[in-house]
């Protein structure tokens, strides 16, 4: 598919951070700030960030949320 530059980059960094996010929920660590481990705050941030560059960059992501919004609402 043609995709614009960067959005497989942004879209293995939203899909990491998340991914890194939940599986760090499963391991015993030092709760750092809001019972969030370091690494979890770290993920957080990525995913926050990628979602960001995601939803203001690239039309697909916006035409993908639209219609979610529009099938779920009604």
């Amino acid at each position: 598919k043609d995709h614009k530059d960067g959005y497989i980059f942004w879209l293995f960094i939203l899909l990491s951070g998340l991914s890194r996010l939940l599986l760090d929920f499963y391991k015993e660590q030092q709760p750092f700030i809001f019972n969030l481990s370091v690494g979890q705050i770290t993920s957080l941030i990525m995913f926050i960030v990628a979602l960001h560059v995601i939803r203001t960059n690239y039309k697909k992501w916006k035409l993908f949320q639209d219609s979610v919004i529009t099938s779920f609402y009604g």
